[in-house]
C-alpha cells in the first residue's frame, strides 16, 4: 500500500482564506486607501470614487489638478481614462456643482501628509 500519507490532508488548506474574523473595516481588503494618481493616503470619505472603475480613487488635490488641466466644461475621470458609465459608452464626468466645490476647496489643508 503505497498510497502516501499526504494525500488526505489537501482539503484543509482552503479554510484559512475564508476566515472572517478580520476586524479591519477601513476597506474591502484591509489595505490603506491610496489615491490612484499620487498614492497619497485617502481619508475614509474625503476622496472621489470613479463610478466605472472601483480601482480609481482620487484625493481632492488630484481631482482639482485634473479638472483644471481638462478645462472646458467637462472633467472626466482623473485617471486620464474616459471611463464609461455602466451599460453605456458615455464616459462619466464631474457634475458642474462638484467641479465648483472641488475648485473652491482650500487645498492647503487637504494635502496634509502627516
Amino acid at each position: 500500500g503505497a498510497g502516501g500519507p499526504g494525500a488526505g490532508g489537501q482539503g484543509k488548506q482552503n479554510n484559512t482564506n475564508s476566515n472572517n474574523s478580520n476586524n479591519n473595516t477601513s476597506s474591502d481588503n484591509g489595505q490603506m486607501l491610496k489615491c490612484t494618481n499620487c498614492a497619497g493616503k485617502l481619508e475614509d470619505t474625503h476622496f472621489v470614487q470613479c463610478p466605472s472603475n472601483m480601482q480609481h480613487k482620487f484625493c481632492f488635490s488630484c481631482c482639482r489638478e485634473s479638472i483644471i488641466k481638462q478645462g472646458n466644461n467637462e472633467a472626466f475621470c482623473p485617471s486620464g481614462d474616459k471611463c464609461p458609465l455602466a451599460g453605456s459608452t458615455v464616459p462619466w464626468a464631474f457634475m458642474q456643482e462638484e467641479i465648483t466645490t472641488i475648485l473652491d476647496m482650500n487645498t492647503s489643508n487637504i494635502k496634509d501628509k502627516s
